[in-house]
Parts: C-alpha cells; structure tokens; sequence
C-alpha cells in the first residue's frame, strides 16, 4: 500500500470517527432527565404606565421554550394559578425561555418579549429568574369607589336669597382620571343627589360639576375636587377623606 492510499484510508477513518462522535453527541432538547421551572409574575399598570397597580401571578400564561441557540420556540407550556411553569425530561444544555406581555410604548397591538437564558446539567433541575410580564387595565377595571352627595343652593332672581336646599337631582358629575384631557367617566345624581363611582383603579383623579355663578357672570362656575386612590378596595368621599360621613356639594340654581 502506498503513502497516497494510506493517507486517503486514514482521512476516511477520521470521517467516520467525527460523525460517529457528533451522532452520540447529545443536543438540547427532549430526552433527558433535567427540568427547568419557573415562576412569571404580573406588572398591572394603568393605560399611561405611570401607576403600579398591583403585582399578582401570571396565571394561564404561554411560555415557550428554544433549545440550545435556536431562534424560534420548540415547544410551550402554560402557568398554573401560582405562575409556576416546568419543562420536563430535557437534555442537559442551554435553554432560552420567553414570555410575551404589552409594550409600555403604546404602539396598537406591540407585543414585549421577556426572554431568560439558562443552563442545565444532567439530571438537574434548574430555577429562571422569576419573569414579569406587563399588562394595563383602564381606571375603571379597579376596585375602589367615591361617592357622594349634590345639593342644589335654589336662589330669588338674581341671587338675593336662598329660598331652600334641595336634592340637585340629574345634576352630572364628571371623573377625570390622571392629567387626561378630557373627562373619562359621567354621572348623573339619583332623585336624592346621590353620585357614585365604582371600580376604581389606583391614582390622582379630578372630579367637578357645574354650578351657577351668584356674582352675574354668564359662565357656569366649575367646583372641582381633587382625590387619590392608593389603595386598590379604598371608599373615599369627594374631600379625599374615607367615607364616614359623606359631605355635601353645593350648586346654585337661581328660580
């Protein structure tokens, strides 16, 4: 055998060798004995993303999975009631995990990606970081309310004297929420005066109603109230107090 056929056998040889090697080789992905788990938990804000309003487990959710430096997902799974989520029975390797939530930009239909990359050994189980997904909810998708009650001041012709109070029945009360420009939510007072909000979320609200100027100007004067909700079940009056007893608006109303 010449040095030429024996350099062309031992090239084979060492072909051969390296497939076989790749072919035992093990790769990422199902087949194993590892587990890698976690936990992803929920960031409720309101529709500006200025307000945490709570932070609450991501029940239900998808997560996916890619395999070693693949770019798309091999498989997916769902959290439990806790957020809690597992991959079972997998090779030993590295793994990227990813969740999907709402932009914070504001984009129309934006999807976030929260990715987190993990290895794990055989037989082993590893523990991601736990994951936060984002998610808004409008100011009224809460659990907080306000209320309170309108009165209407009933005047002689041109503001001399108060002739009585009385019930401002159908009377509308406005909700700001934040510094948005324009009112969010109307309301108008039962046959007693009464208006209520419910379903608050947590923030800086503005309400006001319109009443009659005493002083002859032809503009409605418009009384405004300024109240915060921090906790997710408060009851506030229209002072910012928690209810006890609710104080009276008053409007003026000339007969």
């Amino acid at each position: 055998m010449n040095n030429n056929m024996i350099k062309k056998s031992f090239f084979l040889l060492m072909c051969i060798g390296l497939v076989f090697i790749q072919g035992c080789k093990k790769v990422e992905g199902p087949g194993g004995e590892s587990t890698v788990k976690g936990i992803v938990m929920l960031k409720v804000y309101d529709v500006d993303y200025k307000v945490l309003q709570r932070i609450v487990p991501a029940a239900d959710e998808n997560v996916y999975i890619s395999y070693g430096n693949n770019n798309y997902a091999d498989d997916k799974t769902s959290t439990g009631p806790d957020g809690s989520f597992k991959f079972e029975y997998l090779q030993a390797g590295t793994y990227k995990i990813t969740v999907y939530g709402e932009d914070s930009s504001g984009e129309m239909d934006k999807k976030s990606s929260v990715e987190k990359v993990i290895s794990v050994g055989d037989s082993k189980t590893a523990t991601v970081d736990t994951m936060y997904k984002l998610k808004t909810v409008n100011f009224d998708q809460g659990y907080a309310s306000v209320y309170g009650r309108v009165r209407a001041v009933n005047w002689t012709k041109n503001y001399i004297d108060i002739i009585d109070t009385t019930p401002a029945q159908e009377r509308e009360v406005y909700l700001i929420y934040g510094d948005h420009k324009t009112f969010d939510q109307r309301y108008r007072t039962n046959y007693d005066g009464r208006f209520e909000f419910d379903f608050l979320i947590k923030g800086n609200y503005t309400m006001f109603v319109y009443s009659e100027d005493i002083y002859g100007a032809p503009e409605m004067h418009t009384m405004l109230y300024k109240f915060t909700v921090d906790d997710q079940n408060q009851i506030l009056d229209q002072n910012n107090n928690k209810i006890d007893s609710i104080p009276d608006i008053f409007v003026n109303i000339e007969q």
